[in-house]
C-alpha cells in the first residue's frame, strides 16, 4: 500500500507492484474501484504514521518535563516539600534513560539528607529506634576495594544475665576477629534478655548501623555480613533469614536456632560453627539437624541455600577461634539484590518487604508463605499461604522492561502488559529502605485471587469520603472524570499517598455484581490495608 503513494506522486502505475496486478485483470469498473481503494488506505496509513510521530513527541517532552519538576522539587526545603506521590510528574512514565538520571538526582538527595539525619548518633556511636538504644564500637581493616568496604556485623554472647556481664561480652567480642579486609562492627545490644538479638526492636537499629556504614564509610551494600557468637549465634540464626535481603552471607557461632526456619536463606551464604562437645540446649546435635535441613533444601534448589556446617572436634562451648574460618567462606559471597527466585516464609517478627516483592501488613503474619520466581519476561508466584496481594518491584536488574512483563499463579495469568518507569516508585522505594541498589523503577500489585490490581468508580458507601486521587496522564483528575481507554498512563494513590497502581488503562473482563455484564466493562478491586473498604475502577467506552 505504501508503493501505491509512490504511484500518486508520480503518476506512474508501473511504480505500483498492486496497479500492475490490476493491469492483469480485465474490466475497467475493477481496475478504478482499486485505484480509489489505494488512495484510501494511502491517507489512512499517512494520518497513522504522522500520528504516532506526534504521540512520540508528546511522550518525550512530558517524560522530560517530569525531570524538569523533579528537580524544582529537590531545590526546596525537604521538611517543606510537598508530597512527592500526590505530583503529577511521579507517576509519568520515563524512558530508561531518564530513570538513571532521575534516580541518581534521588539518590544524591536522599543520601545528603541521612548525613545530618544520622551524623549525631554516629558520632556518638549509639542508635536509636523508639526508646531502644544501640550502642557500638569498630575497627578498620585493610585496604578499601573500589566498589567500597565489607561490613561485618558482630553480636556478643550473654543474655539474661546483668548489664554488667553484657557490657564485658560486648567488650571483648569487639576485639575477637580481624577480617583481613572492612568494618569491623560490634553493637551492645539494647536489652538483657536470652533473646537480646532477635527481638523486634533490632531490625530498625541493624537498618539505621548499615545507612551509616554505608554513609560515613563508604561501605558496600551489597557486602555485608551479619555473625555472632554464642546469644550473638542464637541471633544470626534468627536475623539472618529474617532480614536476608540486607545480608551477603550469614554465620552463626555457638549458637542455637530455637524456632527459626532456614527457608529464607535461599540467596545467601550460611555458615555454622560448634564445638564437639558443646552439649548445652542441644547445640551441637542441633547444627547437624541445620545441616540435615540445608542439605536437603540444596539438593531440591540446587542454585540456592549454600551452606557449610562445621563441628570443631573435641572442642566444647569456646572454639579456641577455630571458627574464625567463616570470615573468608564469608566474603565468597556477594549480596544478589534481584535473585530469580525467593523464597519468602514470616517468622514472629513478621516484616512486609524481602527483596522484590512487597505485602501489605495484613499478610504479614507468622508462617505466612511466598515462593515467586522470574523466568525471561515471566514472574510466576508458585506458592503462597496467608497471602491474599502482593505488589512486585521491577528494575531492569531483574527483567527487561523494555518489554511486556506477564504474572501467573496456579496457571492463571494474572497480568500481561507493560510495566512504565515512574519517579514515584524510585522514591517509595528508596524512602522504604535507604538503600541504593534496592531501588526499583516500577511496581505491579496483584490480588492472588481475582488479578491485577489496576482502575474508577464508587462501588461502597462512603467511598468517596476516603478521596482517592488518581492522575490521567500524569495530571490530576477525579474519580468522575470521564477518560477514553486510550489514556496512555492511570495512576491511582490512596488517601495516605501511598500508590496503589500505575499504568495503561486496558479494557479487561466484565464486571459483576453491580454492572451489567452485557456493558463490556474491566474491572479492577482495590483494597485498602484495613481489608473493609474496597473500591471498583472499570472501563467503559468513553470513559469510566
Amino acid at each position: 500500500m505504501v508503493a501505491c503513494s509512490v504511484f500518486e506522486r508520480t503518476g506512474g502505475e508501473g511504480d505500483c507492484p498492486i496497479f500492475f496486478l490490476i493491469q492483469q485483470v480485465k474490466g475497467i469498473k475493477l481496475y478504478e474501484s482499486m485505484k480509489h481503494f489505494c488512495r484510501i488506505i494511502s491517507y489512512l496509513l499517512a494520518v497513522t504514521f504522522f500520528a504516532a510521530v506526534i504521540s512520540g513527541h508528546s511522550d518525550a517532552a512530558s517524560s522530560s518535563d517530569a525531570l524538569s519538576a523533579l528537580k524544582t522539587w529537590l531545590t526546596g526545603d525537604y521538611t517543606q516539600r510537598p508530597s512527592i506521590t500526590q505530583q503529577p510528574f511521579s507517576s509519568q512514565p520515563l524512558t530508561k534513560e531518564e530513570a538513571d538520571s532521575a534516580r541518581q538526582l534521588l539518590l544524591n538527595d536522599h543520601f545528603e539528607r541521612k548525613k545530618t539525619e544520622l551524623a549525631s548518633e554516629w558520632q556518638n556511636k549509639t542508635m536509636q529506634s523508639g526508646t531502644f538504644r544501640m550502642k557500638f564500637d569498630y575497627r578498620t581493616f585493610g585496604q578499601k576495594p573500589v566498589g567500597g568496604r565489607s561490613l561485618f556485623i558482630s553480636m556478643h554472647g550473654g543474655g539474661n544475665a546483668p548489664a554488667a556481664t553484657n557490657d564485658e561480652q560486648w567488650e571483648n567480642q569487639i576485639t575477637l576477629y580481624r577480617p583481613p579486609e572492612g568494618i569491623y562492627l560490634s553493637p551492645r545490644a539494647p536489652t538483657d534478655t536470652w533473646n537480646m538479638w532477635f527481638q523486634d526492636n533490632v531490625d530498625p537499629l541493624f537498618k539505621k548501623i548499615i545507612q551509616a556504614a554505608v554513609v560515613f564509610l563508604d561501605v558496600n551494600p551489597n557486602r555485608v555480613y551479619l555473625m555472632g557468637y554464642s546469644a550473638g549465634g542464637d541471633g544470626a540464626y534468627q536475623m539472618g533469614p529474617r532480614m536476608a535481603d540486607y545480608w551477603a552471607a550469614a554465620a552463626a557461632m555457638a549458637g542455637h536456632p530455637n524456632e527459626a526456619s532456614p527457608l529464607n536463606l535461599r540467596n545467601i551464604g550460611f555458615t555454622v560453627h560448634v564445638g564437639e562437645l558443646d552439649d548445652a540446649y542441644d547445640r551441637n546435635t542441633v547444627a547437624l539437624e541445620w545441616k540435615r535441613k540445608l542439605d536437603s533444601l540444596r539438593n531440591l534448589d540446587p542454585e540456592g541455600y549454600v551452606h557449610e556446617v562445621r563441628v570443631h572436634a573435641g572442642l566444647p562451648h569456646w572454639m579456641n577461634l577455630e571458627d574464625s574460618v567463616a570470615i573468608p567462606w564469608m566474603m565468597r559471597f556477594t549480596r544478589n539484590t534481584t535473585p530469580d527466585r525467593l523464597v519468602w516464609k514470616q517468622s514472629d517478627v513478621p516484616c512486609t518487604t524481602f527483596y522484590w516483592l512487597s505485602v501489605p501488613s495484613s499478610s504479614a503474619r507468622k508462617n505466612n508463605e511466598m515462593v515467586v520466581q522470574r523466568s525471561d519476561q515471566e514472574i510466576t508466584i508458585d506458592r503462597f499461604s496467608g497471602v491474599k496481594m502482593v505488589t512486585l518491584y521491577f528494575n531492569d536488574s531483574l527483567l527487561d522492561m523494555e518489554r511486556e512483563v506477564r504474572v501467573r499463579s496456579n496457571e492463571k495469568i494474572l497480568f500481561t502488559g507493560m510495566i512504565p518507569r515512574t519517579i514515584g516508585t524510585m522514591y517509595t522505594t528508596l524512602a522504604a529502605r535507604s538503600d541504593r541498589d534496592m531501588v526499583f523503577d516500577g511496581q505491579l500489585t496483584v490480588d492472588l485471587a481475582r488479578g491485577t490490581v489496576p482502575v474508577a468508580s464508587r462501588r461502597q458507601k462512603g467511598l468517596m469520603d476516603h478521596q482517592f486521587t488518581i492522575t490521567i496522564n500524569g495530571k490530576p483528575t477525579t474519580l468522575n472524570y470521564p477518560i477514553s481507554r486510550r489514556s496512555t498512563t492511570v495512576s491511582i494513590y490512596a488517601p495516605d499517598g501511598r500508590l496503589l497502581f500505575t499504568g495503561p488503562l486496558r479494557a479487561g473482563p466484565s464486571c459483576r455484581g453491580d454492572i451489567p455484564v452485557h456493558h463490556r466493562r474491566g474491572c479492577l478491586i482495590i483494597r485498602l490495608d484495613d481489608g473493609v473498604r474496597e473500591a471498583t475502577f472499570r472501563t467503559v467506552r468513553g470513559g469510566y
